[in-house]
């Protein structure tokens, strides 16, 4: 099996722990791990010859307004691609619906022992997403969190609509059918009538007219900047 080159970044400003947490991820997941003190600085370290990217920002010690700060900036719109993740997030704080709408991939607490961080982090390499299936339900069934393709193509249906937003985010058929509570015969149903309506044939078509599709609205909905709908996590 071929080797694939990763990199964390991990990003704070508690330099010597931080420092350990590299080290020990270094081994368990088998990356290479720089720490640095924030996003700007992430984004500017990435690793060109690693051909997986994570950013791990450390939310230890930090207020609600700061980690909100920290989800709707800049430098974090400049590293959505590379898989940005929370950790030593209070479970209290309440800020995940925001996180998710702002690109952000998982959520570590404060309490989550390291063997979890580390097969979380496996899994976001594996382009899966660690966020618990109960905040998903609940950040799914709030209103305006998904982008309506049947204002884009008429015959879709909104179940059709929402699993095309599914799709986009590379989730499986298992994963579809878990999450909204169908059976997989019912998910490859819907997505023949989909691929019929749409006029392809397979996945990579359906996401890919998604995408066309999404680019074409107006903003503040256009793809990428609206509230996408995120793969389920394989945890209780």
């Amino acid at each position: 099996m071929q080797h694939v080159a990763r990199n964390i970044q991990i990003v704070g400003e508690n330099s010597l722990l931080n420092a350990l947490l590299a080290g020990f991820l270094k081994d368990a997941v088998d990356a290479e791990c720089v720490y640095c003190a924030s996003l700007a600085d992430a984004a500017r370290g990435k690793r060109v010859e690693a051909e997986q990217h994570l950013v791990l920002i450390d939310c230890f010690a930090l207020r609600r307004d700061a980690v909100l700060s920290l989800v709707e900036s800049a430098p974090l719109r400049k590293v959505t691609e590379w898989r940005p993740t929370l950790f030593n997030l209070h479970p209290e704080m309440g800020i995940e619906h925001t996180a998710i709408e702002s690109g952000i991939r998982g959520f570590f607490y404060l309490d989550d022992p390291l063997t979890s961080l580390a097969k979380g982090i496996c899994a976001l390499f594996d382009n899966e997403y660690w966020i618990s299936r109960k905040l998903l339900v609940n950040f799914f069934t709030e209103p305006n969190h998904a982008v309506n393709f049947v204002s884009l193509h008429p015959e879709l249906t909104l179940r059709e609509s929402e699993l095309i937003g599914l799709l986009t985010q590379g989730m499986s058929n298992q994963a579809i059918a878990d999450l909204l509570f169908i059976s997989i015969p019912t998910v490859k149903s819907h997505l023949s009538s989909i691929y019929r309506k749409i006029k392809v044939t397979n996945r990579l078509q359906a996401v890919r007219w998604a995408e066309r599709a999404a680019s074409s609205l107006p903003l503040p909905y256009k793809y990428g900047e609206y509230p996408a709908h995120y793969s389920i996590l394989p945890k209780s």
